[in-house]
């Protein structure tokens, strides 16, 4: 008998599947953790997009109020 407590072969055996168990979730962790950083990616191009607009709707309204003021 070894540490296991059982016969060599049949510790191995137990000892893959449990490594596969494990395989299995960190590879689904894995998954999520990109969706994730996916979704972080697009909030901060829209992000981006939304801070352009801000920029171009106050230049529109700078330049409105510039044409107001020399009349």
């Amino acid at each position: 008998m070894d540490g296991c407590g059982m016969e060599s072969a049949e510790c191995r055996a137990r000892m893959d599947e449990r490594v596969t168990r494990l395989e299995v979730i960190v590879e689904s962790q894995d998954q999520k953790l990109d969706e994730v950083l996916q979704l972080l990616h697009a909030s901060k191009l829209g992000l981006g997009a939304l801070k352009g607009l801000i920029y171009l709707g106050l230049a529109i309204v700078g330049a409105w109020a510039a044409l107001k003021g020399v009349k």
